[in-house]
């Protein structure tokens, strides 16, 4: 007898005639099982799938992209630079204002971790699908070296953990999949507006066939033989398997990280636009040039309101930042630089010769600053009993000079005491000086000088008049002291804080350093940037697009 009529020998005792039947019922089963599995065999009306898994979608390698379309939808329209109207961006700032902000501190700004939980329903080659699933996700911020331009990117990445069951009339099979995914979106700064490109999701499936059982039939004395067979069908089907998990998280994580986070940059672009440069431009002191850079870690904004450049070339530490590979120092986390020329081109934008303003308004200027910002609020001071008008003079009106940590601004004009005669041209000195405490920062003017200009613009000895006025001015004007600590928004509870270091005014440049100071922050349900979570879907899917997902703009 042969090996094979041994092992089906025990079936006889069924039917004379049972050997037929038993082939034909393995050959039906063979049937089923491979009727669940459709290998190769597509649905009616869906195109069949690509060739291969193009489950990972590579980023970009070389420069950036070029933009020739504008920015997203999402984002307002750049207006159009004119050829010339701007010198080409370098590594040397041009501007008299500058502002630098490290990635640590845009890193606790943005950064959210964040786990969720939910169902799976879906429809997939036939199969209904239900499961579990939890998605892990990070947010952080990466920025990218460039001196053509500011650029960052939003980085999420994270796990999604399923436990599913796919059922079809023929078999119920169990998977457990672990799908690693990073998204990356590209911001691009240049001084005034935000655009983006559209999100690159990279996916890495990884699905696990835990078991299967073919479903109750006439062929149930076969159930053990049926399972492995609809088992090792599930496992020939992992790679289509895996490709078609990627591509789901791709398609649906790729347009919530773009709505999500183009919506937030937009609102914020078009607060910056309304509450910064629309009121600058109203006062006329909108900046003539307006770039940013950006190095390994650090994002810079330069501007410059006057016409010529002032040359103040970036510190060699942030210049060698520049490069790629260059190694992090150790830098300040907020830095503001301030040239000595700005206060002249103010005044000359704002046309502050020729205007007359009283000692009575400034007193009532001083105190609604101090109410905005000090640290304590003095009480107010008495109104003068007479009126007294400052005509600023129409050459030089305004200028200020830093120096030995100094802020000395000199302003030239007339006074008149309320019906008396205007007094010549005089030269009015503040000297203000600033002083580190413990918990605040006080600004109080040290000095006040008046001089009266003679004819050939040379200083006059001040006499009495001008005594009696450099006393007045000083009591008018008071020390001002500001905390030194800014809390930066959070939610809830106490979050980070900046906290301001040194001031230093040197060489016509004054400069301010804050440092970080981070406290744990309370737990939200709710980040600001929540990492996209796929959700459930309750209709079959559209047919996988055999084209890779890529950036918004061509390379």
């Amino acid at each position: 007898m042969t090996p094979g009529r041994e092992v089906f020998r025990p079936l006889a005792i069924f039917n004379k005639n049972a050997m037929p039947a038993v082939l034909i019922a393995g050959a039906l089963l063979c049937l089923t099982c491979d009727a669940f599995a459709q290998p190769r065999r597509p649905r009616r009306g869906l195109p069949p799938l690509p060739p291969g898994p193009p489950i990972i979608v590579p980023l970009p390698v070389g420069p950036p992209p070029v933009l020739p379309g504008g920015p997203t939808p999402f984002l307002p329209e750049a207006q159009p630079v004119m050829p010339g109207n701007q010198p080409a961006a370098t590594p040397a700032f041009q501007g008299d204002f500058h502002l630098e902000v490290s990635e640590e501190l845009l890193q606790t700004l943005v950064r959210r971790q964040d786990v969720s939980q939910g169902t799976v329903q879906d429809f997939v080659s036939g199969a209904v699908v239900n499961g579990q699933q939890t998605t892990q996700s990070d947010v952080t911020i990466d920025c990218i070296p460039s001196t053509q331009g500011g650029q960052f990117d939003f980085v999420v990445q994270g796990l999604v953990s399923s436990t599913t069951n796919a059922a079809t009339p023929q078999a119920m099979i169990q998977q457990q999949g672990n799908t690693a995914f990073r998204a990356t979106k590209r911001v691009f700064l240049n001084g005034e507006t935000i655009l983006t490109q559209k999100a690159i999701v990279q996916v890495m499936p990884n699905q696990v066939v835990t078991g299967a059982q073919t479903n109750p039939g006439p062929l149930s004395m076969f159930g053990n033989l049926g399972n492995r067979m609809a088992y090792r069908a599930a496992v020939a089907r992992l790679p289509e398997s895996n490709m078609i998990a990627g591509q789901k998280t791709i398609n649906r994580m790729q347009p919530e990280m773009d709505r999500k986070i183009d919506t937030q940059l937009a609102e914020a672009d078009q607060a910056v636009r309304d509450n910064l440069w629309k009121r600058l431009e109203m006062w006329n002191v909108l900046p003539e040039y307006k770039a940013a850079f950006s190095t390994t870690d650090r994002l810079i904004w330069d501007y410059r309101l006057r016409t010529e450049p002032v040359p103040y070339p970036v510190a060699n530490s942030s210049l060698q930042q520049m490069q790629p590979n260059a190694a992090a120092v150790n830098l300040p986390d907020v830095s503001v630089h301030c040239h000595e020329s700005l206060f002249e081109t103010v005044a000359m934008r704002r046309k502050l010769g020729g205007k007359t303003i009283s000692l009575n308004e400034l007193r009532e200027a001083t105190d609604r600053f101090l109410r905005l910002l000090a640290e304590e609020i003095p009480d107010d001071s008495p109104p003068l009993p007479v009126t007294i008008n400052f005509t600023f003079d129409s050459r030089d009106p305004l200028t200020a000079s830093y120096n030995n940590d100094l802020l000395i601004l000199t302003l030239k004009g007339s006074f008149q005491a309320g019906n008396l005669p205007a007094t010549p041209t005089q030269q009015i000195q503040l000297f203000m000086d600033a002083q580190m405490e413990q918990d605040a920062f006080l600004i109080e003017v040290s000095e006040v000088t008046v001089n009266q200009l003679a004819a050939d613009n040379s200083l006059e000895e001040p006499g009495l008049t001008q005594t009696a006025i450099a006393e007045q001015l000083k009591k008018q004007l008071k020390p001002i002291r500001l905390k030194r600590a800014i809390p930066l928004p959070v939610k809830e509870g106490a979050g980070p804080t900046l906290v301001l270091t040194s001031m230093t005014a040197e060489g016509g440049w004054l400069e301010a350093d804050f440092e970080l100071q981070t406290w744990r922050p309370a737990e939200s349900n709710q980040p600001i940037h929540s990492a996209p979570t796929p959700g459930p879907t309750f209709t079959p899917q559209a047919p996988i697009s055999p084209q890779p997902t890529g950036p918004t703009f061509p390379q």
